[in-house]
């Protein structure tokens, strides 16, 4: 049997170093979160309502402004507190939320009382999940994400109350802001963070033209979400043209240094995985830029999957969401016509070879069988009988039976909503598996030759200490004893990248940003513990 210790999100396991974050208790995912909302005027549920959906309704399609917030308190697992914003959210989910009665939500503490936070939070989102029946969609593709060492919003569960009136299950999301780059990147958060709602970066074909990079473009369609007052969208725009112009040596150089390209592909290779279409290269929309003063990179920071595995959506239906498409570029899943970036991957060879490594690396280890199996059972056992109960809530008699077969939606009246069908999460995966290994042999890409087998019988990992996790430049290795040990690094394809004996401290700096696995040998038994490690080139924190 193989044996996969998961160090990069499961610190107890063994020790790694970890870092405490803001948001380690309004986002512990191992208990249903009790969120209270109370509007400042004593007004009924249907009143405070009415007031939220007008304010919103006259907003929610412009992108770049500021949306209004009305007054209220809420307590937060009965720690109250007062004076924060509250209104509704989102642009689908809205539409769509007429047909179940189920709005979402942002809370806002910071809105009218200047540097109040809850728990170092200072935006909470609770999403309606009102096209994923699993309520999980979101969450899985969040934490696959943070397998992969890619920075990604924290997602819980909490049970909702506004004026009284039990709302149902939310998924809680982690806010992109100045605490999450600060979580995630470094101290230091005074980068130039921007949302983007429609920001190809650049057209594949002339076709469709070049990305417009004007003020009044990018100001619209790639908000500034920190140093708004500055108003300076030159840095993207410098980011932009040297997309566009750059050689092919130069791109596969990060964009001439410019671009965390390896997180990028993992991020494409995710998608294509997930079969995600509401992502960078179909809708151009649902990611976040954020340029790092550490190292001056831009990264691209994914956002909002509760469209992934498998969900199909009336306007854009695919015959079989499971066909893989991984570079098709005329596919509904990777149109690389819309997204520069894709097309220039695709053009060099040794990006498309890393591409294929990354989707390797996320079916053998991002989203492995064993984990993904486990963890869905784990979210199932944690919120099943509250989706099955929520009163605003699509039917769902058996929350089980809907994680393993498709549900269509259908008898709202909401177009959004009617014809949305949701495959079960299990069998997407067992067929997306498959397809997405056979496709790569196709092209003569062996995705089975990366797995490194190990027995059962191997000596303990309790006398076996290796830190940190991820790590920049250097993993550290403690052994009990006088163990004399052999350290070889693999890649995901099972190519040795480093192997040294008996040596506490072994010099990764100049391996590639991603997932490696490390086989720790006792010269002297000759049994064997792997691990899997995550090599950062940025300041990744995990809880």
């Amino acid at each position: 049997m193989r044996k996969f210790l998961i160090l990069s999100l499961f610190c107890a396991i063994v020790s790694v170093n970890c870092t405490a974050q803001d948001g380690d208790n309004i986002y512990d995912d191992t208990y249903i979160h009790i969120v209270e909302i109370n509007s400042i005027e004593p007004l009924s549920y249907n009143d405070f309502h009415t007031e939220l959906y007008n304010s919103h309704q006259a907003v929610y399609w412009d992108y770049s402004g500021e949306k209004p917030y009305f007054h209220a308190v809420v307590a937060i697992d009965g720690n109250i507190v007062d004076s924060v914003g509250l209104r509704y959210k989102g642009i689908s989910s809205f539409e769509a939320a007429p047909g179940i009665e189920k709005y979402a939500l942002k809370i806002d503490l910071n809105e009218f009382v200047s540097g109040q936070s809850y728990d170092g939070i200072k935006k909470i989102n609770l999403n309606n999940n009102i096209q994923d029946v699993s309520c999980m969609r979101a969450k899985l593709a969040s934490e696959i994400m943070n397998r992969m060492g890619i920075a990604a919003p924290r997602v819980a569960h909490a049970k909702v109350y506004v004026n009284g009136s039990y709302r149902g299950i939310y998924s809680l999301v982690e806010q992109i802001d100045k605490t999450f780059v600060r979580n995630n990147y470094a101290a230091d958060s005074t980068g130039y963070l921007h949302k983007a709602w429609g920001l190809s970066i650049g057209y594949g074909t002339p076709t469709w033209g070049g990305q417009d990079t004007s003020q009044l473009y990018l100001s619209a369609w790639s908000p500034l979400k920190t140093k708004q007052s500055t108003n300076n969208y030159q840095p993207l725009r410098e980011f932009i043209d040297a997309c566009n112009n750059l050689t092919d040596l130069e791109f596969e150089n990060d964009v001439n240094g410019m671009f965390d390209l390896e997180t990028f592909i993992e991020q494409q290779a995710i998608n294509m995985t997930l079969s995600d279409r509401d992502h960078y290269c179909l809708a151009n929309w649902n990611f976040y830029m954020y340029l790092n003063p550490e190292d001056n990179k831009w990264y691209m920071i994914p956002w909002d999957y509760d469209l992934s595995f498998g969900t199909q959506i009336p306007w854009t239906h695919i015959d079989n969401p499971a066909d893989p498409n991984l570079y098709n570029q005329t596919s509904d899943l990777f149109d690389q016509d819309r997204c520069l970036l894709n097309r220039r991957m695709f053009d060099s060879p040794s990006l498309k070879n890393r591409y294929h490594e990354a989707l390797c690396e996320v079916i053998n280890y991002g989203m492995d069988s064993l984990w993904i199996n486990n963890r869905i059972d784990e979210i199932r056992d944690l919120i099943g009988t509250e989706v099955e109960n929520d009163p605003f809530f699509h039917n769902i008699s058996s929350y089980n039976t809907y994680l393993n077969d498709t549900l269509f939606i259908s008898g709202t009246g909401n177009w959004l909503l009617d014809g949305v069908s949701n495959q079960g999460i299990r069998e997407y995966i067992n067929q997306r598996f498959q397809e997405v290994r056979q496709i790569l042999l196709d092209n003569g890409f062996d995705c089975n030759s990366a797995t490194i087998e190990l027995d059962e019988d191997g000596f303990s990992n309790s006398i076996i200490n290796i830190y940190p996790n991820p790590a920049i430049d250097i993993i550290n290795i403690d052994v009990a004893g006088n163990l004399k040990y052999e350290a070889t690094i693999f890649d995901l394809q099972g190519r040795i990248m480093i192997r040294e004996i008996n040596k506490s401290a072994i010099n990764i700096q100049t391996l590639p940003h991603g997932t490696y696995l490390i086989e720790i040998e006792d010269l002297v038994t000759g049994q064997k513990v792997i691990e899997k490690i995550i090599k950062s080139n940025y300041n990744f924190k995990i809880n």
